[in-house]
C-alpha cells in the first residue's frame, strides 16, 4: 500500500538538520530510558521544576499516600533544603523513625496538648476501628478553641486498643485517656 517512497522519505526526514535539533532537544529535556544529555542546551528551570514534580508525585504513587500531602511534603522538602550539609548527612531508618516518633516527638505533642487543654473547654470524638491484626482500637479525637492559632483545632488525643468495645469498656478506656493527660469530665 505504501510501497518504498515512505522507507525513503522517512530517512530524508531523519537526516534533516531541524529533526537533528529537536531530537537533542528531546535528548536533553526528557529523563526517559536511553535518553542523553546534550551540552549545547541547557535545561531550563522550568525543566528542573518538571523533574521535581514528577519525582514527587511517582514518590506519592509508589507509597500509596494521598495526593493531599503533595503541597505539605514540598513544603517540608523546601525546609529539608535550607540545611543542606544536614541533609547529606540524615539517615533514619524505619525503626529510628518508629523510636522518635515514639518516645521522643509524641510525648512532647502529649504534652503541649494536655497544657492546652486545661486551659478550657473541648468536646470529645471517639470512633472504635479495627486494625490489621483485627485488635479493636479506640481512636480519641479533641476539639477546641486554640489561642495560639486563634482558631479551633481538631486534634489526635489518643489511640488505645481495646479487646471488648462494648459501651461500658468504652467509658473506662476513655476515662483512662483523659485522666493520663490530667483531664476531667467537666471541662
Amino acid at each position: 500500500m505504501y510501497g518504498t517512497s515512505g522507507k525513503k522519505v522517512l530517512s530524508r526526514h531523519e537526516l534533516d538538520p531541524v529533526h537533528k535539533a529537536t531530537v537533542r532537544a528531546l535528548q536533553h529535556t526528557s529523563r526517559l530510558p536511553g535518553a542523553t544529555a546534550t551540552a549545547d542546551i541547557p535545561p531550563s528551570m522550568t525543566d528542573h521544576v518538571t523533574d521535581l514534580k514528577i519525582r514527587l508525585c511517582s514518590f506519592i504513587a509508589e507509597l500509596d499516600l494521598s495526593f493531599t500531602i503533595a503541597h505539605p511534603l514540598v513544603t517540608l522538602c523546601k525546609k529539608l533544603a535550607e540545611d543542606r550539609p544536614a541533609l547529606a548527612h540524615l539517615s533514619v531508618s524505619r525503626q529510628h523513625a518508629s523510636y522518635l516518633l515514639t518516645h521522643g516527638i509524641s510525648p512532647e505533642f502529649k504534652k503541649r496538648l494536655s497544657e492546652k487543654l486545661k486551659n478550657g473547654m473541648f468536646s470529645v470524638n471517639i470512633d472504635e476501628a479495627t486494625d490489621k491484626s483485627m485488635d479493636k482500637i479506640l481512636n480519641v479525637l479533641v476539639r477546641f478553641y486554640d489561642e495560639d492559632a486563634g482558631s479551633v483545632k481538631t486534634q489526635h488525643l489518643a489511640s488505645k486498643k481495646v479487646n471488648i468495645a462494648n459501651a461500658s469498656a468504652l467509658m473506662l478506656e476513655l476515662n483512662d485517656v483523659l485522666h493520663s493527660y490530667g483531664l476531667e469530665w467537666r471541662q
